[in-house]
């Protein structure tokens, strides 16, 4: 529907549950590059919160549920080029 409207590129803001399900690469959106710091940032912090170790992903789909539902998430900016 949206290549029929000529659409080059969806995007979304993903929140609540969606921060989770439009993360899995089934769907095809990617986080903007520049947001890619932040989430790691807050990935960090949330790791030391809860006592887990490990470092951060290097792409969105690999970030655990957890951390992408808890509240160190508010919104990702995800797109999807078609």
């Amino acid at each position: 529907m949206f290549r029929r409207w000529g659409a080059t590129e969806i995007q979304i803001f993903a929140m609540e549950s969606g921060r989770w399900v439009w993360t899995r690469n089934k769907f095809g959106y990617e986080l903007f590059e520049a947001e890619l710091p932040l989430v790691q940032q807050k990935y960090r912090e949330w790791l030391r919160a809860t006592t887990d170790t490990g470092t951060p992903p290097s792409r969105i789909s690999e970030f655990p549920k957890e951390f992408l539902l808890s509240p160190a998430v508010g919104m990702l900016h995800l797109f999807k080029t078609l």
